[in-house]
């Protein structure tokens, strides 16, 4: 029956084709959706430095890690070399903060230090250690040898009070500051150092006044007046019209 055959063979065919065609689907299957690529970290700090006062101080420091969910995220922050120095935390993951804790200078001399967080330097400067200061003041040239005091004319004039700072070195643990009446100005009107601070006082069209300028250290207030008193200096002027 050759109709028969050829029917067979036919389907033969057909199965064979897709047979092939299944194996080759399965061989190269369809793409499915690819995983989003993991960025690398990227850290930064802020701030990047610390101006430490000579008698110490606490700095909080934050770490930010870039892009959101980058990795690896872990950090390390280390004091390195410097001395007395200490950080809240030595390690974290993403973003992040520290506390940098500086000591008090025991030394006489400024020092300068770096540390390392987060793959970034971060600097310390801190002052040398405060020294107690004697401030004296002494009036230039008063009207009487040795006196604190001096009489203007109506016209106003220039005087000066010289400020000594024993040692001189820049880092007392207290410097001065002056308080004055309103008619005089003095420049410089506060300082840690030796200075001569000069008395300024403008023409006065009105009638006599009088009035002082006191010295006291930067830190008495509030119980300034006692010392503002032992420090004084007076400066009376004359005026352009009568009472």
């Amino acid at each position: 029956m050759p109709f028969r055959r050829r029917g067979v063979r036919a389907r033969a065919s057909i199965a064979a084709v897709a047979l092939a065609t299944l194996v080759q689907a399965c061989s190269h299957p369809a793409p499915g959706p690819q995983p989003t690529p993991v960025s690398a970290c990227t850290f930064q700090i802020a701030p990047s430095a610390f101006a430490a006062p000579p008698a110490g101080g606490t700095q909080p420091v934050a770490i930010t890690a870039t892009p959101s969910g980058c990795s690896p995220s872990s950090w390390t922050a280390s004091v390195g070399a410097a001395t007395g120095v200490s950080l809240s935390a030595t390690s974290g993951t993403g973003s992040g903060s520290v506390d940098v804790v500086v000591a008090a200078n025991a030394s006489t001399l400024a020092r300068t230090m770096t540390l390392t967080m987060a793959g970034q330097s971060f600097g310390i400067t801190q002052g040398p250690a405060l020294v107690a200061c004697v401030v004296t003041y002494a009036a230039v040239s008063p009207d009487v040898a040795g006196g604190r005091s001096w009489a203007l004319t109506a016209g106003g004039g220039v005087r000066q009070v010289r400020v000594t700072v024993t040692p001189d070195v820049g880092n007392c643990a207290e410097g001065w500051k002056s308080s004055a009446d309103a008619f005089i100005s003095a420049t410089p009107a506060t300082g840690i150092r030796s200075a001569l601070v000069t008395l300024t006082v403008g023409a006065n069209p009105g009638v006599d006044r009088a009035g002082a300028i006191g010295f006291a250290g930067e830190h008495c207030s509030p119980f300034c007046s006692g010392e503002y008193h032992e420090n004084s200096f007076s400066i009376a002027q004359a005026g352009t019209t009568t009472r």
